[in-house]
């Protein structure tokens, strides 16, 4: 960025970035959807964020687009983008015009950038809206993995694009939409289920300060989708049958949650805030080693009485949804 200032902190919080963009005159941040909603929900002075901010750029995890309107509402910013890349893709690849109104997309290729979304069982290519893996060519693209042939060749397909692992489609006008990881979405008799769009209706519940999508195994199904659930603290007595009652309706029948509704004390994440699934699904397994008392009705839920490794990017999401509505009894 010619004439820039570049500004990193050495650990991320949400009071830290709050600070340094006040403290330092920020005007221009890239940012994790995990910190965009810091910005949405987290007490602090709006005025000392929108005074300066102009342009925030958020890649990293598919974006819930409530968060996008929340801090739309909540700052006044000239200009709020998703983009996508990779290391292998030797950075961003993608990239939202400006003044696209399009909340739900990471944009269009970049000059130079060729991408294809073909289906993952028969690579074949998939038409505008049909859900595949996205594959990637571009002149920066990383050509091998430093002595791991291995790793090179399950990187690349035979035509030499990257394979991202990411479910995305593409719509009419080019522009690309990321699903979820492919190693994450489940396969519910052969249907996919993404788990961020269950997600996002979850995070819709007042009740609900934070949740996690996964899939339980199921001798009949294959897979069937499952919530774990961190409740907001100004509603204790939420249940199990509201929040499958919250889902129910809102998306298609084989997406809802016959998995069951785990509450657990906080959604354990990594320290760039992605959710840490596998870990998540080692919860049955210590429910039956621990407890004896595996929940075999999926209309019960079961709650954790073993705690994540806590991490400090979650360290603020309990407060969040609690400060958002004082701002708004005041």
């Amino acid at each position: 960025m010619n004439g820039a200032t570049l500004i990193t902190i050495p650990r991320y919080t949400s009071r830290m970035m709050i600070e340094m963009i006040r403290d330092y005159k920020i005007s221009h941040v890239h940012l994790t959807p995990l910190m965009l909603q810091a910005l949405a929900y987290e007490s602090y002075e709006t005025e000392d964020v929108s005074a300066t901010l102009k342009s925030i750029v958020v890649s990293g995890a598919p974006l819930d687009v409530n968060i996008v309107k929340a801090c739309r509402e909540r700052i006044n910013v000239e200009d709020l983008r998703e983009s996508y890349g990779m290391t292998e893709l030797g950075g961003v690849c993608t990239w939202s015009y400006y003044g696209c109104n399009k909340l739900d997309t990471v944009g269009v290729p970049l000059p130079g950038m060729l991408m294809k979304v073909v289906n993952w069982e028969t690579k074949k290519l998939c038409a505008p809206r049909q859900t595949g893996q996205l594959l990637v060519l571009g002149p920066q693209v990383m050509p091998n993995f430093y002595k791991n042939p291995k790793a090179t060749t399950e990187l690349f397909d035979s035509t030499g694009f990257v394979k991202t692992g990411d479910a995305a489609y593409y719509d009419e006008n080019g522009f690309i939409y990321i699903m979820d990881r492919i190693k994450d979405i489940i396969k519910y008799k052969g249907t996919l289920v993404c788990p961020s769009e269950v997600e996002s209706i979850l995070r819709s519940h007042p009740g609900i300060d934070d949740c996690a999508v996964v899939g339980r195994q199921d001798h009949v199904a294959g897979e069937v989708p499952a919530a774990f659930v961190v409740k907001n603290s100004n509603h204790p007595l939420l249940a199990s049958a509201e929040v499958r009652q919250h889902v129910s309706g809102k998306i298609a029948q084989f997406k809802e949650l016959r998995g069951g509704v785990y509450f657990i004390s906080e959604i354990p994440r990594n320290i760039c805030g992605k959710i840490m699934r596998r870990q998540l699904k080692q919860y049955w397994d210590r429910e039956r080693t621990t407890n004896k008392q595996e929940t075999t009705n999926p209309q019960v839920a079961a709650v954790s009485k073993e705690k994540p490794r806590r991490s400090s990017t979650a360290d603020s999401l309990k407060s969040m949804r609690n400060n958002s509505k004082a701002r708004k009894q005041k």
